[in-house]
């Protein structure tokens, strides 16, 4: 572990137990330029997880991705990406923007 991953151990978490969040939902709210632009009902964007990822980001930031099925996902830096409250259940995080995304695992 380096002293960027040292920081951000959340990330490492969720990376590090990623086959409890595959298959899992992913809804992305987008920031307020994006819901500006789209027709009223379009957000949130849904789909399934199918990889998330824990990177190099430059020298001295990490970056954390999720991917979703069809070639689409959302991610931040450590740097400007937060967890914020919400829903039981969904981990939501707040990245630059104001962009709001939140994920959770498979449910039965």
């Amino acid at each position: 572990m380096n002293k960027t991953t040292m920081r951000a151990p959340i990330w490492q978490q969720i990376v590090d137990a990623k086959d409890q969040w595959i298959g899992g939902d992913i809804e992305d709210y987008g920031d307020p330029m994006d819901r500006a632009m789209r027709e009223e009902g379009t957000f949130p964007v849904k789909g399934k997880i199918s990889d998330l990822e824990f990177r190099p980001n430059g020298d001295t930031a990490m970056y954390f991705s999720v991917d979703a099925e069809g070639g689409w996902g959302c991610g931040g830096s450590n740097t400007c990406l937060g967890v914020t409250g919400g829903d039981e259940g969904w981990l939501t995080f707040l990245g630059y923007g104001s962009h709001k995304w939140r994920i959770r695992k498979p449910t039965e």
